[in-house]
């Protein structure tokens, strides 16, 4: 679905005389896409092994879904969020394809933007809207967001075959 809401996107803008992006963003989105899904179903599947009816996944998904909105910085620039709230967010694996996503598709707009703003004034509008993740005073670079989606895939995905398996046994 992402990929289809890209690629209509990008042809939409493109008749409607707006900015598309280059082939090589593209070919990074579609990559961030593949690993954002990778992690995100990988969580989803761990948390859907514990769930046994169709009302507790209904109920499951409606909170755990606005509650992702939130700590992706969906909702509220998560510069304006208090500092342990933040903490919590730059922690959580969702955020940081949420990260990644900005950093490709506002890359044009901060450069034409704030070219002749000085760099402390960038560095504060990046922190703010959550394109960067600022850990002890250094900016995290994007290998480590790439890092998190692919060791927190692996490791949900092991958990919910765990579960799976067990629960598989016990029948």
């Amino acid at each position: 679905m992402s990929i289809f809401t890209l690629i209509f996107g990008e042809i939409y803008l493109g008749l409607a005389g707006g900015a598309v992006l280059d082939i090589e963003t593209l070919l990074k989105l579609f990559a961030v896409i593949v690993l954002s899904a990778f992690a995100s179903s990988a969580i989803a599947s761990f948390m859907i092994s514990f769930l046994k009816t169709n009302s507790s996944y209904s109920a499951a998904s409606t909170i755990v879904g606005t509650l992702i909105g939130f700590l992706v910085g969906a909702y509220i620039p998560i510069g304006s969020l208090p500092d342990n709230v933040q903490w919590l967010v730059k922690y959580f694996p969702c955020a940081h394809s949420t990260v990644l996503y900005r950093q490709l598709l506002m890359k044009p707009a901060i450069k034409a933007n704030f070219a002749n703003q000085p760099a402390s004034v960038l560095k504060e509008i990046k922190e703010m809207f959550g394109i960067v993740f600022v850990y002890d005073g250094h900016t995290a670079p994007a290998w480590v967001s790439v890092a998190v989606l692919l060791v927190t895939g692996a490791i949900f995905y092991l958990l919910a075959v765990l579960v799976m398996t067990r629960k598989q046994n016990e029948i």
